[in-house]
């Protein structure tokens, strides 16, 4: 697997969008993706290691998806979604950290030989969870919702 790191953020001297500049780890290739102004922000004080006072809204959704694993229906949002232009471009999936519940599915539905993961990364697949309160009759869509995601 080919390593890379940030290498820096930068300004488009033809569009003045931000550039993010990642670069092989063992070697001289570089390569740019264009990103918008807040994800360049959030970024650039990571790369340079400043406390902001509150939490960026990128790290609270980035904390609530591994804490919660994602959710079953939005996964298959989004799953669909990558169904639907799979036949006409490339999906490319990368498993950073740690993958698990609904991300296992997506991280697997990337295009094959597209699909990768970090050398650290960590991807756990659990069973089905559901909860065991309320109504009988909650209990039992839980129960078809349970069965449905199996299926």
């Amino acid at each position: 697997m080919l390593e890379i790191s940030v290498d820096s953020i930068r300004v488009s001297l033809m569009n003045y969008q931000r550039v993010v500049i990642l670069k092989e780890k063992e070697g001289d290739r570089y390569l740019p993706i264009w990103i918008g102004p807040h994800e360049a922000e959030a970024i650039a004080v990571k790369l340079q290691n400043i406390t902001v006072t509150r939490p960026m809204s990128h790290d609270l959704m980035g904390n609530i998806i591994s804490t919660l694993g994602g959710n079953a229906q939005e996964m298959f949002g989004v799953h669909d979604l990558m169904r639907a232009v799979r036949d006409n471009c490339d999906i490319h999936t990368v498993g950073l950290g740690k993958v698990f519940s609904a991300g296992t599915l997506l991280l697997a539905s990337g295009t094959k030989g597209k699909r990768r993961i970090g050398k650290n990364c960590r991807v756990m697949i659990h069973a089905v969870l559901g909860g065991n309160h309320g109504s009988i009759h909650n209990l039992e869509n839980e129960m078809d919702e349970i069965r449905w995601t199996q299926d």
